[in-house]
């Protein structure tokens, strides 16, 4: 668990009062091939044979048990282990793994997610003690609480939050300013510069290489371009064939089209691609004829982590509704593929524009006060997807000053020099003035230069904490 998703959750219930806010429990639905094995004998001898390559093999494979761990057209699970897959034994354990498929195992708490009632829980739903000391548990799944109508909340404990409240705290220490990310200017080109040129490392969701490698083509110049970005770069999108389409058509490359023509009014934001998981219901009301309820049972498909086998069942009542309003086969085909790739992990567009805020936040304060967001950055290590030397890399690459490991001035955490007043301006070091200059005329932004905040003009050195001395203090 995330530093401070613990806390926020105890403050919660203290708050709400703890008899009316209790954590709802899920199931665990990976029954393996040594649960399969203990009615033959001691799960601990070959049951664990098996146990870790199958867990690690495709999650697409361990759809179909018997191909994954039988599969004849190369060396299969069983006999990567040293079994015989020809053995009737064998066969037969396999077959109690496809039995048990999809089948929850037993119960555990859910990492993030609570109740919240008007009423005492314990005269609404059944509760029980938890393993954790303190915790109760609700005895249902958060699907069966919707008949009820109780409120869900899933809090996220993302590292991301850490490091902006402690850059923003680093800010007013050092620099005597308060900056209120709610205030921020949505509209700063230099931003936008430097996630147009994909220079994002240490930024928050577009750090990775599929999103370096999108941002260019892209190319965001305003918010929502961002909501599209977080969006767009899912298992749901890039499954259902829906990333090149939308590319090409936000630079101009192919004309925006519609499958049929009442889903302009749902896609025409999107040019005409299902990005979100409210398009999906709309789609699913509009072109066949699904009702509310029936498409917020889409959406539920949509977001379960057994969704493929739920979108199935739902598919034959799509096409049959599409037909219906007259959508040719082939289009209609193409409408549920779409529909059904955020069966592979799609967003609501509230999520992605929440992600898209932090996306933001993260890239102005890395391009105005980098020495504070990398300090931020090395002190909330481990997170996102670089090592800290290459985030000290990346920070010198910005003018940063990263001072090392002093045991006469080093802090255990990374920590905020001040130094000469003549040194390089951050947010405006050597390099900028050309590149900004050149990323605009590649990627369509403004000539004109957003003002920098003026207390990027003495930036802070970094100094290096203890705690980047690999080894200290073990034996």
């Amino acid at each position: 668990m995330v530093p401070g998703t613990e806390a926020t959750t105890r403050s919660r219930a203290e708050k709400e009062k703890a008899k009316q806010v209790l954590k709802p429990v899920t199931s665990a639905d990976r029954p393996t091939p040594k649960a399969a094995y203990e009615p033959y004998g001691s799960p601990n001898a070959r049951g664990n044979r098996w146990e870790d390559p199958y867990m690690s093999d495709d999650h697409t494979e361990r759809r179909n048990p018997v191909t994954a761990l039988l599969d004849t057209s190369g060396a299969s699970i069983v006999e990567r282990v040293g079994l015989d897959p020809r053995d009737k034994r064998v066969r037969a354990l396999a077959e109690i793994v496809e039995g048990l498929h999809q089948i929850p195992r037993h119960r555990s708490i859910h990492v993030g997610g609570f109740v919240l009632t008007r009423e005492p829980l314990c005269t609404v739903v059944p509760i029980e003690p938890a393993s954790m000391p303190g915790r109760t548990v609700i005895q249902w799944e958060k699907d069966d609480l919707d008949p009820v109508g109780l409120i869900k909340i899933d809090l996220l404990g993302l590292g991301i939050l850490t490091l902006l409240q402690d850059c923003l705290l680093y800010i007013r220490q050092g620099r005597g300013i308060t900056v209120d990310l709610a205030a921020l200017p949505m509209d700063d080109q230099n931003v936008f510069d430097d996630l147009c040129a994909a220079d994002t490392i240490g930024v928050f969701q577009v750090e990775s290489r599929a999103q370096m490698n999108t941002l260019p083509r892209l190319k965001p110049r305003c918010f929502y371009d961002l909501v599209v970005e977080v969006a767009l770069i899912r298992p749901g999108p890039i499954q259902g064939d829906m990333v090149h389409p939308y590319l090409r058509r936000k630079n101009g490359e192919e004309p925006v089209t519609y499958l049929h023509e009442s889903l302009r009014p749902i896609l025409e934001r999107t040019l005409g691609v299902p990005l979100f998981q409210e398009q999906g219901m709309q789609v699913a009301i509009v072109a066949a004829g699904f009702t509310p309820g029936q498409a917020d049972v889409l959406r539920k498909a949509m977001g379960h982590k057994r969704s493929r086998e739920r979108m199935a069942s739902i598919g034959q009542k799509m096409l049959d509704g599409m037909a219906a309003n007259g959508i040719g086969s082939v289009d209609a085909e193409k409408i549920f593929n779409q529909i059904n790739g955020f069966a592979d992990y799609g967003f609501p567009e509230s999520h992605a524009a929440s992600f898209a805020l932090l996306v933001y936040a993260s890239a102005y304060l890395k391009h105005y006060y980098a020495p504070e967001f990398t300090a931020a950055i090395l002190n909330a290590q481990p997170m996102g997807f670089y090592a800290p030397g290459t985030l000290v890399e990346d920070a010198r690459r910005h003018g940063v000053e990263v001072r090392p490991v002093d045991l006469t001035r080093s802090a255990w955490n990374a920590s905020l020099e001040v130094r000469q007043s003549d040194s390089p301006t951050v947010g405006q070091d050597k390099r900028t003035s050309s590149r900004q200059t050149s990323r605009r005329a590649a990627t369509g932004g403004s000539d004109s230069q957003t003002e920098r905040p003026a207390a990027a003009i003495r930036p802070p050195a970094v100094r290096l904490g203890i705690r980047s001395v690999r080894g200290l203090g073990t034996t």
